[in-house]
């Protein structure tokens, strides 16, 4: 295992055998040094992309020998998709020879300082809610694609989430955005996301949102399959919201039980 993956997935206090990264030379405490690691990927909800997406590192890192068994590590990480970025910092402790062939490290702690960039994983159930007020109001006056782009959004933020919360990644093993049918499906088949009136046809109708969004589809047409179309993103919420595998994820991004969606 590379250390990019241990930071990654910034499990506390757990320890894990990786790949050597400092080098056979000892450094004294204070020694600054870059290591490299492979790319550090951590999920956010973007505030500029107005969605959950990918942030990455370079692979080449800052490291601060803190002591002969801690060092911390400093990661910048810039959206997928646009200029922002997140700062990680960490403090790892090794339980062996940290210039060894096999070090074991843990992560003792670890610090995000997102500031207006991004949240951690999604945004709440007020946001989410806004996102369905759009929709309808776009239906109500007769806009197809502005009704439907909010559907779509929040059908996108939810399956993203949950891609998160189940550890199914948002991105290829070269840093590539996976196709969205791809992420649907391994989410689906994890925790099943979509509502059973739709088992058959999830990634179908998400395509019709699209089709519409992108003005490929009759505006009349796209209205009259409105209903439908919400109840199936209020139901994968819903379900997500309330599988008990993601009760600390709903936590932590603000979902309640008492949501007017």
């Amino acid at each position: 295992m590379r250390l990019s993956s241990v930071l990654s997935d910034a499990v506390l206090l757990k320890l894990f055998e990786v790949e050597p990264f400092m080098g056979s030379k000892k450094a004294s405490w204070g020694t600054s040094k870059p290591v490299e690691v492979g790319t550090v990927t951590r999920q956010y909800y973007c505030k500029e992309c107005n969605s959950v997406r990918p942030f990455i590192s370079k692979k080449k890192l800052n490291c601060l020998v803190s002591g002969p068994d801690f060092i911390s590590i400093d990661v910048v990480l810039k959206c997928l998709d646009c200029e922002n970025t997140v700062e990680n910092w960490f403090l790892l402790r090794c339980a062996n020879d940290l210039f060894g062939q096999a070090p074991s490290v843990s992560i003792v702690y670890c610090n995000e300082h997102l500031g207006t960039s991004a949240s951690s994983l999604g945004p709440n159930n007020e946001q989410m809610q806004d996102l369905l007020d759009r929709a309808d109001l776009g239906r109500r006056v007769g806009l197809a694609a502005g009704s439907l782009i909010y559907l779509r959004k929040h059908f996108e933020i939810t399956t993203h989430t949950a891609a998160a919360g189940a550890n199914v990644p948002l991105t290829t093993s070269k840093g590539r955005r996976r196709p969205f049918a791809e992420i649907l499906k391994d989410v689906d088949e994890m925790i099943s996301i979509i509502p059973h009136e739709f088992s058959e046809d999830g990634y179908r109708l998400f395509s019709e949102l699209s089709e519409v969004v992108h003005g490929d589809a009759n505006e009349e047409l796209a209205l009259s399959k409105f209903d439908a179309l919400r109840r199936l993103v209020v139901g994968v919420f819903e379900n997500v919201k309330n599988n008990s595998e993601f009760t600390k994820a709903a936590n932590d991004l603000g979902w309640n039980t008492k949501g007017n969606i």
